[in-house]
């Protein structure tokens, strides 16, 4: 497959995993939404556009839980999971707009 091949198939999987997590945060289901986000990232792609979606996506995820969430949404993750949460943490933490939130992120999940 090409790499133009295998970007149009990385952003339909943002594409899905964005739905998933409205669909989740639809129902309240914060935990599931932020699981959703973190789900399959677009590793191994080096078009921008791809990345700042499925940054979107997660960061969207994030923001929409309550800070007394937090902690309980952490703990339901994986490690792994945990582990790729960190990497879209510390995007966060360099964006002017999500460093509030990438911050208190930071400090539940240690």
């Amino acid at each position: 497959m090409d790499e133009a091949a295998l970007d149009d198939a990385r952003m339909a999987a943002v594409a899905s995993r964005e739905s998933a997590v409205n669909s989740c945060l639809a129902s309240k289901d914060y935990a599931g939404a932020v699981a959703s986000a973190l789900e399959n990232p677009p590793i191994g792609t080096k078009t921008v556009a791809i990345k700042d979606k499925n940054a979107a996506v997660v960061l969207h995820a994030l923001t929409s839980v309550k800070e007394s969430s937090i902690s309980g949404v952490v703990k339901k993750l994986s490690v792994e999971q945990q582990d790729v949460l960190m990497k879209y943490i510390y995007k966060g933490l360099g964006m002017q707009t999500f460093q509030g939130e990438a911050t208190t992120w930071h400090g539940k999940l240690f």
